[in-house]
């Protein structure tokens, strides 16, 4: 299993080092939920900080406006229907 380790770390060359955590903070984050995100530990904290910066709306409300979007869909969806029949 040493050995393993050891011909790893040969492999890697000692020129390669990770980001210091403020080199990081210093990155505008771009959150696009579309993408997938892969990064440091340091990368996904402030990922999930600039989630949790955004917009924040209680569950009622949310609740609120789904249920009025929806009926305002399916009233939208009637009306089509009804113009093709």
């Amino acid at each position: 299993m040493d050995s393993k380790k050891s011909q790893i770390k040969e492999q890697v060359p000692d020129t390669v080092a990770e980001p210091k955590a403020d080199e990081v903070r210093k990155k505008p984050v771009h959150i696009d939920p579309n993408k997938p995100f892969h990064g440091t530990r340091e990368e996904w904290e402030a990922y999930v900080q600039a989630i949790e910066q955004g917009e924040f709306m209680p569950l009622d409300e949310y609740y609120q406006k789904f249920d009025a979007w929806k009926n305002d869909y399916f009233a939208k969806k009637s009306k089509i229907k009804a113009k093709r029949t």
